[in-house]
């Protein structure tokens, strides 16, 4: 049921932190954090904040190139 739904559980139960060392999990909590309140953010305005469209042409509107950029900048080159 979508009135149960929880972006930060689904982010906790699709994250593979147990494959990452103690400072990779750090960033990705960090950045699980940022997801988690822009998704709020954006529940409560209705639409996009001008956050999350940044972050959508940044990253997400780029596919898997955006998201290896994202990786690359969170834990570095790899």
């Amino acid at each position: 049921m979508l009135d149960t739904y929880n972006f930060g559980d689904e982010l906790e139960r699709l994250i593979p932190t147990d494959l990452l060392n103690e400072s990779e999990k750090n960033k990705i909590e960090g950045f699980k954090a940022q997801l988690v309140t822009m998704f709020d953010q954006c529940e409560q305005k209705g639409g996009y904040t001008s956050e999350a469209a940044d972050f959508q042409d940044r990253y997400v509107a780029k596919d898997q190139e955006g998201i290896d950029a994202k990786i690359k900048e969170l834990l570095g080159a790899r």
